[in-house]
């Protein structure tokens, strides 16, 4: 009985507020259209960055876990970090990628799901949070969406208080760099933060 209460009353919240979420994202894609025909298209190419920026993560990362799945999942987080950095941009298969490495990697090793759960709900609760309030404020979404899809990817390899201390750190940093600069990639930020605490982890 309970249960079917509480898919009626979901049917109800999903069927009233499905015109408005859907206006809402239709004005955001204008919007994003407007904003991407204004800005200049061509992509500086950084290799020594790109080089640095990989390195720096999976050598430390490879040395102290001597893990295949970790170190993959390192490098294609440093491919999108780079990526980001150079476009504002992260490819949807970069974000796929790194959900099923993250899942397939660390899940069959987990008796029990809970922490792992706990840990991407650290990451990802309070985004949703900030960007809730940013779009009833009338503002644009403080992460982008690739940004909120990645997040739990990133919190599996994390325990809870670890994944917070990340978050927190890389929203300070991103902050700051925002009181100079503009559209700061946020998966750039946190890439280098997660690499320090995957390897605090492994210590």
């Amino acid at each position: 009985m309970i249960m079917l209460f509480v898919s009626i009353l979901y049917s109800l919240v999903l069927a009233f507020n499905i015109p408005t979420l859907y206006q809402g994202a239709k004005v955001s894609v204008v919007e994003n259209n407007i904003y991407f025909s204004k800005q200049d298209n061509s992509v500086s190419i950084k290799p020594f960055f790109a080089t640095f920026i990989i390195c720096a993560g999976v050598v430390p990362c490879w040395l102290v876990s001597h893990s295949y799945g970790l170190t993959f999942f390192i490098a294609l987080f440093g491919s999108a970090a780079y990526i980001d950095y150079v476009t504002r941009w992260v490819p949807d298969i970069l974000i796929f990628a790194l959900s099923w490495i993250a899942l397939s990697t660390v899940m069959p090793g987990e008796f029990d799901a809970a922490p792992v759960l706990v840990s991407a709900a650290v990451m990802v609760i309070p985004c949703l949070v900030v960007n809730v309030i940013a779009i009833m404020r009338c503002q644009r979404p403080a992460l982008a969406s690739g940004d909120i899809y990645l997040l739990p990817a990133i919190g599996v390899w994390l325990r809870p208080e670890w994944g917070a201390a990340c978050l927190v750190t890389s929203f300070l940093l991103a902050g700051l760099g925002g009181l100079r600069y503009q559209n700061i990639p946020f998966v750039t930020v946190i890439y280098p933060v997660f690499v320090v605490a995957v390897i605090c982890n492994a210590q």
